[in-house]
């Protein structure tokens, strides 16, 4: 079947129960991968209807099929953390599904982002699918300043008991 079909399939059923799907991977040309996997089993029509996809990212854009007709354009910092905002008071009257990436769970400076703040919120309602989870791992131990924020594991653990369910996918081998 492949990899990326069966997290489509988990993308899929979050989503037919009303849960929010959350596809989490290394980088974000995987998400035209991740499109063309939800098309392929057989998700065109909500596909071909506009599924709404958060892509987390500031500033990406991202043609998803190969005419370049479905993309993501996200906008500045600023733009995007309003976006982040609005989505975290009513996901579902504004999206579908999340796309994000390892490096997008990371603090900043020490610090909590608007983004690691969405993620917490559509957790307790989402399905968190990390693809490559392998980099979701780390160390959770280690010298750590008072008050500074979790660091990418750490959130990844947090966000992982707070999901109302998880799929782990790698094809690394070990």
């Amino acid at each position: 079947i492949g990899k990326g079909r069966v997290n489509a399939g988990i993308i899929r059923w979050a989503y037919l129960h009303d849960r929010v799907p959350i596809f989490v991977t290394q980088k974000p040309g995987l998400y035209a991968d991740m499109y063309r996997d939800l098309s392929d089993i057989g998700m065109n029509d909500l596909l071909d209807d506009g599924m709404r996809i958060l892509a987390t990212d500031n500033g990406l854009s991202l043609a998803l099929n190969d005419e370049g007709t479905v993309a993501i354009k996200n906008g500045n910092p600023k733009q995007q953390n309003a976006i982040l905002q609005r989505a975290t008071e009513d996901f579902f009257k504004h999206h579908d599904i999340v796309f994000t990436t390892y490096d997008q769970m990371q603090p900043v400076r020490g610090e909590d982002t608007a983004r690691r703040q969405f993620l917490r919120s559509v957790a307790r309602r989402g399905v968190m699918i990390f693809d490559e989870s392998h980099s979701a791992g780390g160390q959770s131990g280690g010298y750590k300043a008072k008050g500074a924020s979790a660091n990418r594991s750490q959130f990844a653990r947090e966000l992982v008991n707070s999901a109302k369910g998880v799929f782990y996918s790698s094809a690394t081998y070990a």
